[in-house]
């Protein structure tokens, strides 16, 4: 990092002088005091800013709302669940933007309904076409393709349990691309998952950062040589671009040709999509780019932050044999023990799902979500200046200690509890008109898998050759924007000679 700081600070120290000093604004949230041009930008930690913006809010803004900047640009982070209900919910048409990063429309990324400018007419036709698309877990559609793909997890874990992780995250990309594009048969597509769709979003998440901050105060660096020495994230947006190609034209491809040639298909939003296009349909009136986005929206919004989600489901139900055992107990009483519980069934797994929501809490995927204001605006008699950014801190609203007690820990039952907040439960799905539009999916896929895993396996810690037990410890890492547990071994044994049938016979 000292080469490349060293490489751009002789490419734009010359222009600094020539910059307009931004006066400080004393009426806005109090915060940090930056360096001058840098702002607080050596302050924060790649590895988990959450936690910054966190102890920034407790010292500066009383653990409320609180500013810094960076570059130029202005932040203001909301730490409580109280902030986000009066800024994003009765103020969404202020707080519903998002910042302008030019890194990610050189990376191809300004295709994607989590970038898209609130006033961009696109935003609310993408949104409605997914809530209509996905985001309905009672779709009759999406569920037989859920509890199929969910059987094929199951008995992969039979297989290779030391895979897990692989498992988990192949049961979230083949659902996705069963019933997005119709791609029943995962094998042939699964490199489209793994080698296409993963380095996209790890890229993405992972390089915009620097590149954002720095094309945002000196737009004409991006004018300049991927070669010539501190302009390495331009190659590296460059190779982004061909991912994000990749990804917006190879699947639609596919779909276009069989339905140019009139094969025998397998039903698809996508080809939904296209028909009503193609037939001239105004109700669904979105052009075969349109499709491609919001498809493209999909794949790329809905993986890795799922698959981080089962993944801590996994580590607590391993450090909690407690917690594992309850919700056992619960499915069989459930089930009887001679089945797997399906969708019908959730209403009487209240365990479960708590252990779910709870999953959530403890290491929220998306710690910290983006918008940015579209005018100014007046809060607790500070001053919010127009097109300032906002990092709603969901990590903090976690930890708050007035919703969650002992929140370091996991604890399921917090969530059956008549006096929790209805809202705070919700918090990792986000505020406002910006909230995950493919909830409802997501949370009955993460309820199904856990139901279904935890119906026939044990997960236990792994053992090695000499009999020792593999001991974990819970330790979370962040991948740019995603936080997930770090990698960790386990074991799935059958619960039973029973269960083990009950798992070979999905296969038949």
């Amino acid at each position: 990092m000292s080469v490349f700081l060293s490489a751009l600070l002789l490419l734009i120290l010359p222009t600094v002088a020539l910059l307009p000093r931004r006066r400080v604004d004393d009426n806005s949230p109090p915060g940090p005091t930056g360096l001058p041009f840098l702002g607080n930008l050596l302050d924060l930690t790649r590895d988990a800013p959450w936690k910054t913006y966190k102890r920034w809010g407790e010292r500066y803004g009383s653990g409320s709302v609180c500013t810094f900047r960076i570059i130029g640009r202005v932040v203001l982070v909301i730490n409580t669940l109280q902030d986000c209900r009066e800024l994003l919910e009765k103020r969404p048409h202020i707080y519903s933007d998002r910042p302008k990063v030019e890194m990610l429309s050189k990376m191809g990324w300004d295709f994607n309904l989590v970038f898209i400018p609130y006033q961009d007419e696109r935003f609310q036709k993408y949104r409605r076409a997914i809530v209509r698309g996905i985001g309905s877990a009672s779709n009759a559609t999406v569920r037989p393709t859920v509890s199929e793909r969910c059987n094929v997890l199951l008995q992969a874990l039979l297989k290779t349990p030391g895979a897990f992780e692989t498992h988990l995250r192949d049961y979230m990309g083949s659902v996705l691309l069963q019933h997005v594009f119709g791609f029943t048969d995962y094998s042939e597509h699964r490199s489209f998952i793994h080698d296409t769709v993963v380095p996209a979003i790890e890229g993405m998440t992972g390089s915009a950062f620097w590149g954002a901050q720095i094309l945002f105060a000196f737009p004409w660096l991006g004018k300049i040589p991927s070669w010539v020495p501190g302009m390495s994230f331009l190659k590296t947006a460059q190779e982004q671009l061909l991912l994000a190609k990749k990804i917006l034209n190879e699947p639609v491809d596919q779909v276009k040709e069989q339905m140019q040639r009139q094969e025998p298909m397998n039903p698809s939003w996508a080809q939904e999509l296209l028909s009503a296009e193609n037939a001239g349909d105004a109700s669904n009136s979105l052009s075969e780019g349109e499709v491609r986005e919001i498809t493209s929206s999909v794949i790329t919004g809905g993986i890795d932050t799922t698959t981080s989600a089962l993944k801590t489901i996994v580590l607590a139900m391993l450090l909690h044999p407690e917690f594992q055992k309850r919700a056992q107990d619960e499915i069989d009483a459930v089930t009887g023990g001679d089945r797997l519980p399906d969708f019908d069934d959730s209403a009487q797994l209240v365990y479960v799902t708590a252990i779910c929501k709870e999953a959530l809490r403890w290491s929220p995927p998306l710690p910290v979500a983006s918008h940015s204001t579209s005018s100014a605006d007046v809060y607790q008699g500070y001053r919010i200046q127009k097109d300032a950014a906002v990092a709603v801190n969901l990590w903090a609203m976690s930890r708050d200690t007035k919703s969650f007690k002992d929140p370091e820990e996991f604890l399921p039952d917090r969530y059956l509890e008549e006096s929790a907040d209805p809202d705070s439960l919700s918090v990792s799905w986000g505020f406002g008109r910006r909230s995950c539009p493919g909830r409802n999916l997501a949370e009955s896929m993460l309820l199904l898998a856990a139901a279904r895993i935890l119906a026939v396996y044990n997960i236990g810690n792994k053992r090695t050759p000499d009999g020792k037990e593999v001991k974990v410890h819970p330790e979370f890492v962040s991948q740019g924007i995603l936080l997930q547990p770090k990698s960790f071994q386990c074991s799935f044994v059958p619960r039973s000679h029973e269960a083990r049938l009950l798992i070979e016979r999905l296969g038949s």
